[in-house]
């Protein structure tokens, strides 16, 4: 294929550049497509449109050098438009060889999809409404009647017959209505309505109130006022109710045009009849006396309820939205204390709490102290938020109620009182941590749960540490320090709280991080539970820090799963932790198959970093196995123990040796005793007590019990102890059989015990 270099193949023109999408099957588009510096190919060429992650090919004709001619596709090879557009635009490119070596954007439309004038018209595209024929077309001579009234779209070209073009000549409801109509239920009203741009053919006028699916579609025919460019319209008197304790219930309203076939007229802001119930929308005076006055809901003190003028039995003790309700109440206050140098944004809930920012603006008082109400926060009637200003008394605390004066008239006085204190830092611990930071800190002190805003810093705000957990009943606070580029002692602690500082002798100091240099065991298994010591060193500054043992799982989504074993710290240098408990899907090492890629693990002390990997530093993996399993004691489980014979308990199971288990990995308890594991391996053993101990249960015999690290327990069954003697061989033949006959007993025994169990 020859090619010049100098410039790209480039799509310069596409005629046409947009077609409208035809419901016929088989019905196709030539286009044209223009391009520049198109090279000499041998064989055909196709089109590709691309779109909604499907790729469609038609057959291309190049007819001169710089010219393609294809087809679009037929309509159901098309992918769907997206919801609530007219539109789709694909990606158009020309196919050489398997290669596009050219695209451009190219645009379907489908005026069809609009079902309105006003939509219609307002289409990006070349749309036309058809009035009597009620639809919306890109072909407006062939789709609608030869004397019809068009209304063009904004975006027509190229249209010769005489015609309205735009939204607003739309037949419709006054597009300046923009609001819904409002209507008490239980009451009968005739609603009236302004139309625009009516033509004379489009009557009668029927008004459809859509209040069930039962409802008569076609509804009653409107008295119509013509005043010369709008038309006024009466819709027939009619009863609006609803059974419902809803605040409101929507109406949807229709207004049909013509006699045999009624279509439906334009409603641009989708004009509504809302039913609605004072009584429901207002629990409280306050919120009934602040509703939209379009409601004309005031208050009925005889009922006590949110209703209308009329409704009220006494129109004289019905209280407008221009009067004041009588009954301030404050139902809480919170928080409870706060420092004596102010600040505190004391939040006041209650009913009635005035109808706008200025009936309380300068009418709160706190412990006889004046607060400041902050307006962005008031929430008309039920809520005020106000700042406290200082308190200067000597005493230790001062205690008083919130006084509220709504209107300069009308008072509220809280129940709870508000008080004033002086905090104090007594202790905190731990008081040394890694340098990295992220070590939870307990503060001690007095009223430190005062006030509503806290900071605490060691010296200054670099080195802030930050609040956690706050109890709302206690003074005790927990804070997590920041990082430290080095180690050393911080300055005294200091707390901010709300205008008021508190300051403290209290340091810390930051240590530098632990290290961790060699681990004792490289394998586990599911359950976990097993020993690991970790050696290094730094650890006698994270004793409080409750370190982990984490091991990792990353999915094939490169998803990462962590599963956590408590640590221990024993000394500066050592630490004792528990392998985590994973899925079984988690298993790296099977009998007789290669082992597989080991887990990643790592330590989670803090904020400290270097240490969450220990598999990236020092390339070393836990292997998985799967979890053990011990015989439990045939013979009904129990086991006989000759005590002058059997010196040994010896247990048996699967997979016992595929990990190298410690004789202190392994616990085998009889009864409330222990026995002493003498060796691990294939089988366990271990030396029982000399007397046969108590059973846990009351049971005749007692437990034997096998627990693997600190999760895997097994209940073998029941030891019974029996003392052994030499037999003379005259009588072992009888002994024999009295042995027999004793296992038979046992076997019986065991079954009772086992159904006490």
């Amino acid at each position: 294929m020859e090619y010049n270099w100098e410039t790209c193949t480039k799509i310069t023109q596409v005629y046409p550049d947009k077609i409208q999408r035809d419901n016929n099957l088989a019905k196709t588009t030539t286009i044209s497509l223009n391009i520049s510096n198109l090279p000499i190919f041998m064989g055909s060429c196709k089109c590709a449109f691309h779109g909604n992650g499907k790729t469609i090919e038609t057959a291309a004709n190049r007819t001169t050098p710089y010219l393609v001619n294809c087809d679009t596709p037929v309509h159901n090879e098309l992918p769907p438009f997206p919801i609530y557009t007219d539109y789709i635009t694909m990606k158009l490119s020309v196919v050489v060889m398997r290669f596009d070596i050219a695209s451009t954007n190219f645009t379907l439309f489908d005026c069809r999809v609009h079902t309105n004038c006003y939509r219609c018209t307002s289409s990006l595209f070349n749309c036309t409404w058809c009035i009597k024929n009620h639809l919306c077309t890109h072909f407006p001579v062939m789709d609608c009647n030869n004397n019809e009234d068009f209304i063009g779209g904004q975006n027509n070209d190229g249209m010769t017959v005489p015609h309205d073009s735009g939204p607003n000549k739309c037949p419709s409801l006054d597009p300046r209505k923009r609001q819904d109509l409002l209507v008490p239920s239980g009451t009968n009203k005739i609603i009236s309505l302004i139309l625009k741009n009516l033509k004379p053919y489009q009557k009668p006028i029927r008004c459809v109130f859509a209040f069930n699916s039962e409802t008569e579609q076609r509804g009653e025919i409107a008295n119509i006022v013509d005043m010369g460019g709008v038309v006024i319209i009466t819709c027939k008197q009619t009863r609006f109710y609803y059974p419902e304790d809803a605040k409101s219930y929507n109406v949807p309203l229709k207004i049909l045009w013509g006699e045999m076939y009624p279509k439906q007229l334009d409603n641009p802001n989708n004009v509504q009849v809302i039913m609605y119930k004072c009584e429901k929308m207002s629990s409280s005076c306050g919120e009934c006396l602040t509703q939209h006055e379009a409601f004309s809901c005031g208050w009925c003190k005889p009922s006590n309820q949110c209703s209308l003028q009329s409704s009220c039995t006494t129109k004289d003790s019905w209280l407008s939205k221009n009067e004041n309700c009588p009954n301030p109440r404050i139902f809480k206050i919170y928080p409870l204390f706060g420092p004596k140098q102010g600040g505190t944004l004391l939040t006041i809930d209650g009913i009635d709490l005035g109808k706008s920012y200025e009936d309380i603006v300068i009418g709160i008082s706190v412990a006889g102290v004046q607060c400041s109400p902050i307006r962005k926060e008031y929430v008309v009637s039920k809520q005020i938020v106000c700042t406290t200003a200082p308190y200067f008394g000597q005493e230790e605390k001062n205690s008083g109620q919130v006084l509220l004066t709504v209107a300069m008239t009308l008072t509220a006085l809280s129940d709870d009182q508000f008080t004033y204190v002086d905090q104090e830092i007594t202790d905190i611990t731990p008081t040394q941590g890694p340098q990295s930071g992220g070590t939870r800190i307990a503060i001690f002190g007095k009223y430190l749960n005062a006030g509503t805003s806290r900071k605490m810093c060691f010296g200054n705000e670099t080195f802030e540490c930050k609040i956690i957990k706050e109890r709302t009943f206690s003074s005790n606070l927990t804070c997590v320090t920041a990082p430290s580029n080095s180690a050393f002692t911080s300055d005294p602690l200091y707390m901010d709280i709300d205008h008021q500082r508190v300051n403290s002798h209290l340091t810390f100091r930051y240590a530098e991080d632990p290290i961790v240099t060699e681990v004792s065991r490289l394998n586990s298994f599911v359950s976990g539970g097993l020993r690991v010591l970790v050696r290094g060193k730094g650890f006698n500054s994270i004793k409080t820090s409750l370190p982990k043992m984490v091991f990792y799982r990353i999915d094939l989504n490169q998803t990462v799963t962590a599963y956590y074993g408590g640590c221990l710290v024993l000394n500066d240098i050592t630490m004792e932790c528990s392998t985590p408990k994973v899925e079984s899907s988690m298993v790296t090492k099977r009998p007789n198959t290669p082992d597989e890629s080991g887990v990643a693990f790592g330590f989670v002390i803090d904020n400290v970093q270097d240490i969450r990997n220990f598999s990236a530093t020092y390339k070393a993996f836990f292997q998985i196995c799967e979890d053990p399993e011990i015989n439990i004691f045939p013979n009904d489980k129990i086991k006989l123990y000759l005590q002058k014979v059997n010196e040994y308990l010896t247990i048996s199971g699967k997979r016992l040796d595929q990990i190298r288990l410690e004789l202190d990995d392994v616990v085998i308890k009889i009864g409330k005793s222990e026995c002493n594991v003498t060796s691990t391996g294939k089988q366990f053993t271990c030396r029982p007590p000399k007397e046969q101990p108590i059973p846990v249960k009351s049971m005749l015999y007692p437990e034997v019990e096998v627990t693997i690290g600190k999760n895997l327990k097994f209940l073998l069954g029941f030891l019974k102890y029996e003392e052994a003697y030499l037999v003379p061989p005259v009588e072992r033949l009888t002994r024999s059989r009295e042995t027999q006959a004793g296992d038979k007993s046992n076997s019986v025994e065991g079954k009772h015990l086992l159904q006490r169990i």
